[in-house]
């Protein structure tokens, strides 16, 4: 019985293989194989690094915030940690906020710091945690 299991799994590992490699082909998205892709022309990678620089703008204000606070921290937490936001910041070229508008950044973050280093005390550890869990889309709206 075991034997008949080996024989099917391994059957059935070559058909993905080469489905993957056929795929690959058809679609250019290069997926792991047991062979490595032809390094014709249409399969060679090219690498490029852009740098891109761009500010949101978090506006905490009553009438019209871009970030609003959806889960608070419970009554036995000594600082902010496990607090939720929601955002839909706009994005800017520079600093300023009347600078170049460039997109929105929309998405949702917690805070994360045990030791209660938090938003407006460290901005790194904000823009941390928006990188990890923002949905960022940059274009004009």
């Amino acid at each position: 019985m075991a034997l008949i299991l080996r024989t099917i799994f391994f059957l059935l590992s070559l058909n993905l293989i080469s489905t993957n490699e056929a795929f690959s082909k058809q679609s250019h998205i290069m997926l792991p194989s047991s062979s490595p892709p032809s390094l014709s022309s249409e399969h060679q990678r090219i690498e490029k690094l852009t740098n891109l620089h761009f500010y949101y703008h978090d506006i905490k204000n009553k009438n019209n915030p871009t970030i609003v606070q959806i889960v608070n921290t419970p009554k036995n937490v000594p600082n902010e940690f496990g607090s939720t936001y929601v955002m839909d910041d706009e994005m800017t070229e520079g600093p300023e906020m009347n600078s170049k508008h460039i997109g929105r950044a929309q998405g949702l973050f917690g805070q994360a710091s045990l030791n209660g280093i938090g938003m407006g005390e460290n901005r790194l550890d904000r823009v941390k945690l928006c990188q990890a869990f923002s949905l960022v889309r940059v274009g004009i709206d």
